[in-house]
């Protein structure tokens, strides 16, 4: 069909428009690339006009420096910018914007005005590309860039715009994205010249709640770690809070609202055994980096960016969010609850113990559950003294202000769980010799992984050899697993490592592994505990890492004020 076209270079409104269509998607995109510009300009105030979704007239006006009258013209021609001069700029941009693209590719599809004034200037000047003659004006120093009938000029484009109440949903996310990573700069967002949102200067954390509200926080877990080369903070979800279900995920680097899967995955890592149902991590990071140290020439719309050390960024921030979820413990969870619960007299109770007769199935003890300390003393613990155990199942405790309800095999799996990490990090965990070996029948693709992996068993506590073709012998285990089905356990474990298959790290390997462990040590349901024991489980859960979950992610407890309690009963009322 194109055989015998000749080659022309293409005409400079031919251009504008495709490369208006990288960058322009929608009304949004032009709020965005605006917005930009106005931050770069120093401004302190933006506000922001949407008529019809913005697809009939964006206006923002900004009160920052201006554009010089001799370079208004110049501004609306493509590749034209103050931001870089050379190669060396490009490798080290702080500015929002760089490539010079944004008004060229917005006036190649809609009606452009632009009104602006510097300090030294005695008034205003406007300029339009319908005839980019340069006029005085009237005006406050700052700028005016007012985009009409946006795409009139590509029907083609036009008809993918969605109905004016979703595109002006897409314009106030726009903002809103860009607004949380500047508190400093005020915001107000105005549809058809009623104002719909306003965003007044203030620090982050006010910033966070004023766009995403007061459920945004509460119980929300804080990160923040530097060290010489960057600099990591923000928010994250807790995923145990299951009366809230969150879904918010905002990522910038230096200030620049970003999608990038290193740090997404490093964030889901770190959530990988709190996250019920694979229920997806929530957050909002702000990661500083030495802007030579990225490349954000990467996309038109410069929301994604290229880290020089891609593998120095991830540990990095894989180690910000673990620090931060293992140090949220269950004292600052309870204490936000008691706070938020707004009592107004002070409940000052000593738990009372309940003796209970419990007849045991089972008679040996409990090793991990044994404490030293006095259970009955009269400290305050956040999770309180235990009273009961209900069916077997959960253990009953009441603090100063509440009832603790504690799921004992979920909290005791993760207290296995952490410490055994722990021991084989430092490879430590204590291992039993058997006087005769366990044989188990097993498939022959799983015997034959025992090779591949008979080190890596050992680094666990165990000794398994082949024994056969299609069966393995188990000469030592973890002395914790003393007493269990050892046999059905090795069994599982390997077939765990069969199905991940050989791209997945050790770390996840051996943790995968070692939950499974856990879960077949820690105790089973209708394992009647006495008092003591009930309280060396919470002691432990109040000093383990991660303990407000199970590794599986389900939560280990949960907690009724007195004063909800009170209003269940009717009292004082």
């Amino acid at each position: 069909m194109y055989n015998n076209r000749p080659i022309l270079q293409l005409p400079d409104y031919l251009i504008n428009q495709i490369a208006a269509g990288e960058i322009i998607e929608r009304p949004s995109s032009i709020i965005k690339e605006l917005l930009e510009n106005s931050i770069d300009a120093n401004s302190m105030n933006i506000e922001i006009y949407i008529d019809g979704g913005g697809i009939k007239n964006i206006t923002v006006i900004d009160d920052g420096m201006g554009i010089p009258h001799n370079e208004l013209s110049l501004s609306l021609q493509r590749h034209t910018t103050n931001k870089i001069y050379n190669l060396s700029d490009l490798r080290n941009i702080t500015s929002m914007g760089f490539r010079g693209e944004a008004l060229a590719s917005i006036s190649s599809i809609t009606r452009l005005e632009i009104i602006s004034r510097t300090k030294k200037d005695n008034h205003a000047w406007q300029v339009s590309n319908t005839d980019f003659l340069v006029k005085p004006w009237q005006g406050k120093v700052g700028t005016i860039v007012s985009a009409n009938q946006i795409f009139d000029n590509i029907p083609a484009r036009r008809k993918f715009l969605r109905s004016e109440y979703t595109e002006l949903a897409h314009c106030i996310t726009a903002v809103e994205n860009i607004a949380l990573a500047h508190p400093k700069i005020s915001f107000k967002i105005y549809n058809k010249n009623q104002i719909v949102k306003q965003f007044l200067k203030t620090d982050y954390e006010q910033r966070i709640y004023d766009i995403l509200g007061k459920k945004i926080q509460e119980n929300s877990i804080k990160v923040s770690m530097s060290n010489e080369i960057m600099e990591i903070s923000g928010i994250l979800s807790n995923n145990a809070d299951i009366n809230h279900k969150h879904n918010y995920r905002y990522l910038y680097v230096n200030k620049r609202y970003i999608h990038d899967r290193i740090i997404t995955h490093a964030i889901k890592t770190a959530y990988s055994d709190i996250s019920y149902g694979r229920q997806p991590p929530s957050f909002i990071i702000f990661l500083n980096v030495d802007p030579d140290s990225i490349d954000i020439n990467v996309h038109p719309t410069k929301n994604e960016i290229r880290f020089l050390t891609g593998n120095v960024v991830y540990q990095f921030v894989l180690k910000a969010i673990n620090n931060a979820i293992s140090s949220f413990s269950i004292k600052d969870i309870v204490a936000h609850k008691e706070k938020s619960d707004n009592q107004e007299e002070s409940i000052n109770r000593v738990p009372e113990q309940v003796s209970m007769d419990y007849t045991y199935s089972n008679t040996e003890s409990l090793e991990l559950l044994t404490v030293s300390e006095d259970v009955n003393d009269n400290k305050e613990h956040p999770l309180g003294l235990a009273i009961a155990q209900l069916h077997g199942t959960y253990i009953l405790a009441q603090n100063s202000s509440g009832l603790i309800i504690v799921d004992m095999h979920a909290a005791h799996e993760r207290i296995i769980y952490e410490e055994l990490k722990d021991s084989f990090k430092s490879r430590k965990i204590q291992t039993q010799k058997l006087l005769s070996p366990i044989i188990s029948r097993t498939k022959e693709k799983l015997v034959q992984l025992l090779e591949e992996y008979e080190e890596w068993f050992n680094m666990l506590g165990f000794e398994i050899k082949p024994y056969t073709p299609d069966s393995i012998a188990i000469y030592c285990i973890p002395s914790l697993l003393s007493g269990h089905d050892v046999d059905n356990l090795a069994i599982d474990m390997l077939e765990e490592l069969s199905s991940m298959g050989h791209s997945i790290l050790i770390e996840e390997y051996s943790n995968r592994i070692i939950s499974t462990i856990a879960c077949h040590c820690s105790v089973r349901a209708n394992r009647k505990l006495h008092i003591n024991e009930m309280n060396a489980l919470l002691r432990k859960m109040e000093t383990t890492r991660r303990s407000n979950q199970c590794n599986h992610g389900r939560p280990t407890w949960l907690y009724w004020s007195l004063k909800h309690i009170d209003k269940m009963f009717l009292r004082g009322q």
